[in-house]
């Protein structure tokens, strides 16, 4: 990787490598929607009388 295109990470103020914390922030970022989309959906099927049959119940403890 060519330094010119890396330099885009570094933060000139403080001269710190940024790419790993937003390589985190992103991560965090699409895990959090993607559980967001997936409850969304799981309502959305559980509400639907057609869908409902291709949710799993819990079974009780």
């Amino acid at each position: 990787m060519s330094a010119l295109c890396y330099a885009g990470f570094i933060n000139p103020p403080t001269g710190k490598d940024e790419a790993e914390d937003l390589i985190k922030a992103n991560s965090s970022r699409v895990k959090t929607e993607v559980k967001e989309l997936c409850a969304r959906e799981l309502l959305r099927i559980g509400q639907d009388t057609t869908l409902r049959h291709l949710i799993k119940e819990k079974a009780e403890k």
